[in-house]
């Protein structure tokens, strides 16, 4: 069957496919040997030949498809360990601020409960003096208004200080400054924080990519040593498909050289008794022939020599 390059599909399909290589490949073929007939030997040869060159299409495509999905795996691995770290970056600011949450409300609570049982104590032993007199009473209300009197105004006077600093450090230029300096002072440390993180992710990543890099490099080299190897082997197989090939041919060549030979020799062998039988069918007619003369000639003497006697 003959080979026409015009019936083929669509070219975007084949080369889709993979199989353009191998389609070219007849192509060409059937261009280069158009009207030219092959030898079973040669078709045997061509037909391994299209095999691996199919083979080769189907190794570069299986090749591609691995590095694709080498690639895919690497960007959804990354996206998921950014996915992550950010998560857990907010799940430890969120416990941060819940933690730091609950220890002010633990706090108001702890205070509101001291209150409370400095109330109930007071109340108590309010209650269990009932029995005093008037004046014991009055003096006792007395000193407890005094306590409270000192503790407001203790109160109030530390309320006072507190914004009479808040004030000073509003009005203060050199507080403000020193505060400012400070406030600069810490953010500088912050971003030297932060840029050494950054640096540090910076060089993990790099570490990371070098990795990758070193990883790769290792898979084209034991990809081009694979390929090596299916070459030699490829080679190796021809080498030996043509030497096989050729061992028959020769086998061939040489069982029909001796089957002529043999027809040769049974033909001369035939011819040698022919002409064999034809010299002993002869000689034994000569033999014959004299045998019969020389009788002839005895026979003729002894009626000679017969009559001769008879006459005397």
């Amino acid at each position: 069957m003959t080979f026409a390059a015009k019936n083929q599909t669509n070219p975007v399909t084949i080369a889709a496919t993979g199989y353009k290589p191998y389609i070219e490949a007849r192509a060409f073929r059937a261009s280069q040997k158009k009207g030219v007939a092959l030898s079973k030997a040669e078709r045997n040869a061509q037909k391994i030949q299209d095999y691996w060159a199919q083979q080769d299409v189907l190794h570069q495509i299986k090749d591609y498809a691995e590095s694709h999905e080498k690639t895919l795996f690497r960007n959804r691995w990354e996206c998921a360990a950014d996915k992550k770290s950010l998560y857990s970056r907010v799940q430890w600011e969120m416990d941060k601020i819940t933690s730091k949450m609950d220890e002010d409300l633990d706090r108001r609570r702890n205070r509101l409960t001291d209150l409370l049982r400095n109330e109930e104590n007071m109340l108590l032993k309010e209650s269990v003096s009932q029995g005093e007199d008037e004046e014991s009473k009055h003096a006792r209300m007395l000193s407890r208004y005094t306590e409270l009197k000192i503790q407001k105004e203790a109160d109030r006077q530390k309320v006072a200080e507190e914004k009479k600093e808040q004030q000073f450090r509003n009005n203060c230029e050199e507080l403000r400054t020193r505060m400012s300096r400070k406030l600069q002072q810490q953010t500088i440390e912050d971003g030297r924080k932060i840029e050494c993180e950054r640096r540090c992710g910076g060089e993990s990543k790099n570490e990371e990519e070098a990795m990758y890099a070193e990883l790769w490099e290792k898979d084209v080299w034991a990809r081009k040593q694979r390929e090596e190897k299916e070459e030699e082997l490829k080679k190796q197989r021809d080498v030996e498909y043509s030497k096989y090939v050729t061992e028959q041919m020769e086998e061939k060549r040489l069982e029909k050289m001796r089957k002529l030979r043999e027809k040769e020799t049974e033909a001369e062998i035939r011819v040698r008794g022919f002409s064999f039988h034809s010299c002993f069918r002869h000689d034994k007619k000569n033999s014959d022939r004299v045998h019969f003369t020389t009788r002839g000639i005895e026979l003729t003497v002894e009626d000679s020599t017969f009559l001769v006697e008879k006459s005397k």
